[in-house]
């Protein structure tokens, strides 16, 4: 199923996981992503928020914005997964995911034209 897949041993669970790098995943992982991070992201962009505007005026700030957004574990906002993946609005953007067995462990969105091709031609002098 994956783009690679590694066999990892996992310390806290004391057993090997499947590890596997997929592209485009299909939509029951993005839909655990869905499910399971959005909530919790969401609450934690909330908390940012009310710290934030809890400072005096002189205290606040873009960076120290940024610092409450990283403080809180949502240091962006690019939570809508089901967009992003959606071939029929971000059809030039590939999606790869890093699944631990069943779980998705990080997503990341990418425009082909980001990759950057290694030349591996030989060098001369």
């Amino acid at each position: 199923m994956g783009f690679s897949e590694f066999n990892l041993y996992c310390n806290l669970r004391n057993e090997f996981r499947k590890i596997s790098i997929v592209e485009n995943p299909q939509s029951e992982y993005i839909d655990f992503v869905q499910q399971n991070w959005n909530p919790i992201l969401v609450e934690q962009h909330k908390r940012a928020i009310s710290a934030y505007c809890l400072l005096p005026e002189n205290k606040k700030g873009q960076g120290v914005w940024q610092q409450k957004l990283g403080l809180y574990g949502v240091p962006d906002s690019h939570w809508d997964w089901a967009y992003k993946s959606n071939k029929k609005t971000n059809s030039n953007k590939i999606i790869w995911g890093l699944l631990d067995e069943e779980s998705v462990e990080a997503l990341m969105s990418i425009y082909p034209t980001q990759l950057i091709k290694k030349d591996t031609s030989a060098i001369t002098a």
